[in-house]
């Protein structure tokens, strides 16, 4: 916390650690190059060294606006990748890096980041290790992805410090760009969020639920009494209103309130969405595979137990 105010000083240090090296000296040129001559293993053709997918084949992730080229596992002993490289389809290195056994040792993976790769590149990522061989991936495409980051912390106090440095500076950013700020809670973020006080000019924000259980109120609760401790207006939060109608006629109707309040091309686009995935692996009450995830017709959808919950669609325009 020296370093920085949200507390990802280590964070950012082995992401910059693990930086691919862009400009490739002559050396490392014909040393990868007599690599790359060998005949590539692949995930779905490991030949004899089936065992060796999991820590040897590379698979290629989005993290942000950066590449990453990773394994699923740590390899184990002499077996550690040396050599992580990416070529585009004209065969050009866009980046390489030279990994030393004493940092795969720590436990971490064999990761490489790739930074600034044009949307639309189409790349392949190889890795080699002396004792399985050069390992190539399936090719990727580069595409364009929305800025999100899971924070995680050892108590909620952390937690909620983190949280609350993050959604401050994305406000302050916001109202100077355009005069206001929009986000949406899901349920139990606000309550971790109220342990601290977070400080903006709370007369620009727009703040609704992302997810609520319509008789309880439980969401609304708990955004109104963050808000209340951060000593924020009451009438920035739009919450859901009680009601007997159907669930599906109360998400219809805030959605309505969304747009209204919410600026967007097409669909109202959230400058910050704040959730929390569930032991189910659930996402605003979105499990997966479920009716719910499948809805593109709505921005607010209703379900059965009585409760709504943003669907796909809003929380992909979320900026």
């Amino acid at each position: 916390n020296q370093f920085n105010n949200d507390g990802n000083f280590l964070e950012k240090f082995k992401a910059q650690r693990e930086c691919a090296v862009t400009d490739i000296s002559d050396e490392w040129k014909a040393e990868i190059n007599k690599i790359a001559k060998r005949k590539p293993s692949t995930a779905s053709k490991p030949g004899k060294m089936k065992d060796s997918i999991s820590f040897c084949a590379p698979l290629i992730e989005a993290d942000g606006k950066d590449t990453i080229v990773t394994t699923e596992k740590q390899s184990q002993g002499d077996g550690y990748v040396q050599w992580i490289f990416v070529k585009d389809k004209n065969r050009k290195i866009l980046g390489a890096r030279k990994l030393e056994k004493e940092e795969l040792s720590e436990g971490g993976l064999p990761r490489m980041r790739l930074k600034d790769i044009p949307i639309g590149t189409q790349l392949e990522a190889f890795m080699y290790s002396e004792k399985y061989g050069l390992w190539k991936s399936s090719p990727y495409k580069v595409e364009l992805q929305r800025e999100q980051r899971l924070v995680q912390a050892s108590n909620e106090e952390g937690l909620s410090q983190r949280l609350c440095t993050i959604i401050e500076n994305e406000a302050n950013l916001r109202i100077k760009e355009k005069k206001c700020f929009s986000i949406a809670f899901a349920g139990g973020v606000a309550s971790v969020l109220g342990k601290t006080k977070c400080r903006s000019e709370f007369r620009s924000w727009r703040v609704f639920a992302a997810e609520e259980f319509i008789k309880e109120k439980k969401v609304s609760g708990e955004i109104t009494q963050m808000l209340t401790t951060w000593g924020a207006q009451a009438e920035i939060f739009r919450p859901v209103e009680a009601s007997d109608k159907p669930a599906d006629d109360i998400a219809a109707a805030y959605a309505q309130d969304i747009s209204t309040d919410v600026d967007g091309d097409i669909d109202p686009e959230f400058d910050m969405m704040v959730l929390k995935l569930d032991n189910d692996n659930s996402v605003c009450q979105l499990k997966p595979n479920s009716d719910a995830v499948k809805n593109r017709d709505v921005l607010v959808a209703g379900l059965e137990g009585g409760m709504i919950t943003a669907t796909i669609p809003l929380l992909d325009a979320c900026k």
